[in-house]
């Protein structure tokens, strides 16, 4: 995993690509990490700060992540030389932005501060920024608006319209916000696209109805969300191996997309 890894955070991003700046986690709790870390949480923080990250978000248990730091530092296995070089540039980071002066903020004011057009629109750019396409031998994207009627002619199937472009969202949990964004920017396009949500729960169950529904489809595309290590097989039985239709990967853990860019005419890296 790229948070615990050194040779991303350290080798690739630091040294290779000669980043400079403050080097943050993503969120510790995500599952796939307290999942890796499951027998010994506090582990995890080590290995994250160990790998070249300065500062580390969102432990899934705070007190056993501070005691496992905390040890490591007072064993030697984290270098005082690494503690002090990544508290400095912590430090700088909030001397600039005059934080030594004002330490407190007033949360009454976010909104207006934090939630300007302005501001709104870096954020969207910075997730656009965020995308890497990086095949497209099937020339998919950008993807066109199809111009279907809902439910389409009188003699066809609601079935059969919607099954033109097949959306299937892997996720941990369908009952969550994961890939409602991506949902809504293929509807705006694919008005009636069919949009398929599975996580391992349920990805059995409905493993007939998505290979159903990919094999009548004009073109299918398959976004993998934040699964952990585990659900990579369950969301491959529900996709299937099918390689006679267009598709598209977005992947949200390279872990669980291990098996799909070999074949994949569009491979998308979202974060």
């Amino acid at each position: 995993m790229g948070t615990t890894s050194p040779a991303i955070v350290n080798d690739l991003l630091k040294t290779q690509l000669g980043f400079k700046g403050l080097v943050v986690t993503d969120a510790l709790d995500m599952a796939g990490l307290t999942r890796l870390y499951a027998a010994n949480i506090g582990r995890a923080a080590v290995d994250a700060f160990k790998a070249g990250n300065d500062l580390l978000l969102i432990p899934a248990d705070l007190d056993a992540s501070y005691q496992a730091v905390l040890a490591a530092s007072r064993s030697g296995e984290i270098p005082q030389s690494q503690l002090d070089a990544s508290v400095l540039k912590i430090l700088k980071a909030k001397a600039s932005l005059n934080l030594q002066k004002a330490r407190l903020v007033n949360v009454e004011a976010l909104s207006n501060l934090i939630g300007e057009p302005a501001n709104l629109a870096l954020g969207q750019q910075m997730a656009d920024d965020a995308v890497t396409l990086v095949r497209d031998n099937g020339k998919l994207l950008p993807l066109k608006q199809m111009g279907t009627v809902n439910p389409g002619l009188p003699y066809q199937r609601v079935d059969e319209v919607r099954n033109r472009l097949v959306v299937i969202i892997f996720t941990d949990d369908v009952r969550t916000e994961a890939g409602r964004m991506l949902e809504r920017q293929i509807r705006s396009r694919v008005p009636d696209a069919n949009v398929i949500y599975v996580d391992p729960r349920i990805a059995a169950a409905l493993s007939d109805d998505v290979l159903r529904a990919v094999d009548q489809a004009r073109r299918w595309t398959s976004e993998l969300g934040r699964l952990g290590r585990c659900d990579r097989h369950a969301a491959t039985k529900a996709s299937g191996p099918r390689r006679t239709k267009d598709r598209s990967v977005g992947d949200g853990q390279s872990v669980c997309g291990a098996g799909f860019p070999r074949h994949a005419k569009l491979y998308l890296c979202v974060f």
